[in-house]
């Protein structure tokens, strides 16, 4: 219900407004966006150093292109609407009342909120908050941090295609952690050989597998087969010198 009437409403802002990622940090961008006159918004804070400009087509493009002649890597992502910015703000009231009735309950699992930055248990995710998450900046990176002070540092981005787990490595690496980010698919890849690398991965870094959901037939373990050592000698002789006349 969620994702149908937001979907839904989204459409109808299409054509008016776009979205950029900037290699810059939050602060940063919104330095650069000093005379636009609020046609222009910080839309996500992905890391350190990736944020999402939103807003106005032809301020979007002209911040842009002021952005790349001082050298900063700026790249318009293909949509046409400009979402968390002030241009779902028609939106916002119909979609409130479209969610009216819906109530939120405890999360089964540790959630942690891309609005607030921060840990939830789930029962303040009602209609307002989902009507603030459409309008304000996502703070991935502080969700990020927050679940690596409270000891995660393995990652799997759910989707068709690997889009933050880059952001999620910068965010390691300014903690100076060690950790790691997996994708769950990749565009143009085989499915079932991509998430069986995942499974791999995950139990590498020695995680418990269910091996059942795989070989529903059983199984049994076996010892790899001894590799064989070849020894060869392949010391460089040094050449005799010959005798002095």
């Amino acid at each position: 219900r969620l994702a149908f009437h937001r979907g839904r409403l989204m459409e109808r802002t299409a054509g008016l407004g776009g979205m950029a990622a900037v290699s810059l940090s939050a602060d940063q961008v919104r330095d650069s966006l000093v005379g636009f006159d609020g046609r222009l918004s910080v839309a996500a804070v992905n890391s350190p150093d990736s944020t999402v400009l939103s807003g106005e087509p032809d301020a979007l493009e002209a911040a842009c292109e002021a952005l790349r002649r001082r050298g900063v890597s700026c790249r318009r992502l293909p949509v046409n609407y400009a979402f968390h910015s002030h241009l779902m703000d028609s939106i916002q009231g119909e979609f409130l009342e479209a969610l009216n009735g819906m109530t939120p309950q405890s999360a089964s699992v540790p959630l942690f909120s891309t609005l607030t930055g921060c840990a939830t248990d789930g029962r303040d995710l009602d209609p307002f908050y989902w009507r603030r998450q459409m309008r304000l900046p996502v703070r991935f990176a502080d969700s990020i941090h927050a679940l690596i002070h409270d000891g995660f540092s393995l990652f799997v981005e759910i989707g068709p295609h690997p889009v933050l787990c880059a952001d999620i490595d910068r965010c390691l690496r300014e903690k100076r952690l060690a950790g790691m980010a997996i994708p769950s698919l990749r565009r143009e890849h085989g499915e079932p050989s991509t998430m069986l690398g995942v499974l791999g991965a995950l139990y590498a870094q020695g995680h418990a597998t269910e091996w059942r959901q795989l070989y529903h037939g059983g199984g049994r373990c076996v010892s790899l087969p001894s590799y064989p050592w070849q020894r060869e000698r392949c010391w460089l002789e040094a050449a005799p010198r010959s005798e002095e006349r």
